[in-house]
C-alpha cells in the first residue's frame, strides 16, 4: 500500500492539474503512512488557497515533516508513466478495492463472533471503493465550459500591475507568486512600486504591506500623496492640511499599511500573518537583515529563498525590489537577468522579474528620452516577455505606458 500511496501523490507533485481528481476520490484517511497524511494536507491546503505548485517547490512546504531522503524517491514513482490520469485513478482504485477487503474481511470475523450482517456497513464499504472519474466523461462544451469558469476562478485574483501590454502577457497574478522588479539605484524602482501600489488599491480590497526599509514613512507618505493627486512635493506641503484633498487619500489608502523598520523574511512572515496582508511589497532586498550566515551572495539567495517559501506558505503575492550592481552600467542600458546573478537565485526562483532603465541618464539619449523610462518583463512563468516605454513625470512620479501610437 505505501507503494501504491507514494505513486498516487507522486503524480500529483508531478502535474498538480491532476489535484482536482485526488480531491474528489481521496480523503486524509485514505492515506496510511503519515508522511503521505502530511504531503495530502498540504496539497489540499495549496489547492483551496489557489496557489499551484510543483515537485521541487512543494518541498519546501513539508521539508520540516517530511524526510528529504524519501521524498526525493517520488520522482522514480512516477518514471514512465504515459497517461497519468490513468494511472492516478488506476492507482486509486486498487488501494480502494485493497481497504475494502480487508474491511468486508474484518466483517465476516465479525460474522462468525455474532451473526448479525449490517447491511448497510456492507453497502459503504462498497460505495467507499469506488472511484469517480472512470465513467464515461461528459463531451458536451457545456461541461468543458463549467470546468473552465471554475478553473479561472480558483486561478485569479484581479490583481495586475497597471500597464496593459505586460499585464495581456502575465494574466492576473496569483497569491503565493514572487515577483522582483530590478533596476540600478536612481532608475525609478520605488516609483515604479508606488504606482503599483496605487493600481492594485483600485483593483482589491485586500490588505496590502509595504516595508519600506530605505525610506522612511513620511517620504512614503508625500510620494503616494503627489501620485494620488497629481501635484508636485511643494504642493503637496502647501495642501497637505486641506480636508477636501487628504480624506479620500486616505479612504483610498486606509488598507496600505507601511513599515519602515529593517526587519528579516521570519519578521515580515509573522507580520504578514497577523495582519492578513495579502500583498507584500519588499523595497529592498539587500536591505533585508539577513537570518544566515555567510557571504553576501549566500545571504542574499537565502532571502529570496525564504521569501518564495513565504509566499507559498503565507499564501501572500509578494513584489520585492532589487537594487542591481555595477554590472547595470549607469541605469541607462536595458537590463538583464544576469545582471542579477550576483543577488542569488533570484533568476531561478522568481516567478516574475520585470527590468527598470532609464535611457536620459545617458547625455547622448537625453533629448529623445527626455521624461520617459523603459520597463521590461524579463521572466514570464506564463509564456512570452516585452519591453514597453513608459512616461515618467519627474513633478510627482507618474509612470504611465505609452501606447503604441505614442498618444
Amino acid at each position: 500500500m505505501k507503494n501504491t500511496e507514494k505513486a498516487i501523490l507522486a503524480l500529483v507533485l508531478n502535474d498538480d492539474n491532476l489535484t482536482p481528481l485526488l480531491l474528489e476520490n481521496c480523503d486524509e484517511s485514505f492515506f496510511e503512512d503519515g508522511e503521505h497524511k502530511t504531503i495530502f494536507r498540504e496539497i489540499k491546503k495549496l489547492w483551496d488557497g489557489k496557489c499551484g505548485f510543483n515537485y521541487v517547490t512543494f518541498w519546501d512546504h513539508v521539508r520540516d515533516r517530511v524526510s528529504e531522503f524519501y521524498y526525493e524517491t517520488f520522482c522514480d514513482a512516477v518514471k514512465g508513466v504515459d497517461d497519468p490520469r490513468a494511472f492516478l485513478l488506476q492507482n486509486v482504485l486498487r488501494a480502494k478495492q485493497e481497504k475494502a477487503k480487508r474491511r468486508l474481511l474484518g466483517c465476516i470475523d465479525q460474522y462468525l463472533k455474532e451473526p448479525v450482517i449490517d447491511w448497510e456497513e456492507i453497502k459503504g464499504i462498497v460505495n467507499d471503493a469506488s472511484v469517480r472519474g472512470l465513467e464515461i466523461e461528459n463531451p458536451d462544451i457545456q461541461s468543458a465550459y463549467d470546468r473552465y469558469v471554475e478553473w479561472v476562478n480558483r486561478q485569479q485574483t484581479g490583481i495586475t500591475l497597471g500597464f496593459p501590454s505586460l499585464d495581456k502577457l502575465t494574466d492576473t497574478f496569483c497569491y503565493g507568486e514572487l515577483l522582483s522588479f530590478i533596476g540600478r539605484t536612481t532608475t525609478g524602482k520605488t516609483w515604479l512600486a508606488l504606482n503599483v501600489i496605487c493600481h492594485i488599491l483600485e483593483t482589491t480590497t485586500e490588505t496590502v504591506g509595504l516595508f519600506s526599509m530605505e525610506m522612511p514613512k513620511q517620504a512614503i507618505f508625500e510620494r503616494l500623496f503627489q501620485l494620488h493627486h497629481n501635484m508636485s512635493r511643494w504642493d503637496v506641503k502647501l495642501n497637505i492640511c486641506e480636508k477636501e484633498r487628504v480624506d479620500p487619500f486616505m479612504e483610498k489608502f486606509k488598507q496600505l499599511k507601511i513599515y519602515e523598520k529593517i526587519y528579516s523574511v521570519s519578521d515580515i512572515a509573522r507580520i504578514v500573518e497577523e495582519q492578513k496582508i495579502k500583498i507584500a511589497f519588499i523595497d529592498f532586498l539587500s536591505l533585508m537583515r539577513s537570518e544566515t550566515e555567510g557571504n553576501l551572495y549566500a545571504q542574499t539567495t537565502q532571502k529570496i529563498t525564504d521569501l518564495a517559501q513565504m509566499a507559498k506558505e503565507k499564501e501572500v503575492l509578494v513584489i520585492v525590489m532589487v537594487q542591481l550592481s555595477r554590472a547595470a552600467g549607469d541605469g541607462s542600458i536595458p537590463v538583464t537577468i544576469d545582471m542579477c546573478r550576483e543577488s542569488g537565485a533570484i533568476e531561478e526562483i522568481s516567478h516574475f522579474i520585470y527590468g527598470i532603465y532609464q535611457p536620459a541618464i545617458n547625455p547622448d539619449l537625453r533629448e529623445k528620452w527626455d521624461r520617459k523610462l523603459c520597463v521590461q518583463l524579463l521572466k514570464n512563468k506564463r509564456g512570452p516577455t516585452s519591453s514597453i516605454p513608459c512616461s515618467f513625470d519627474y513633478a510627482f512620479g507618474g509612470i504611465r505606458e505609452i501606447p503604441k501610437d505614442g498618444s
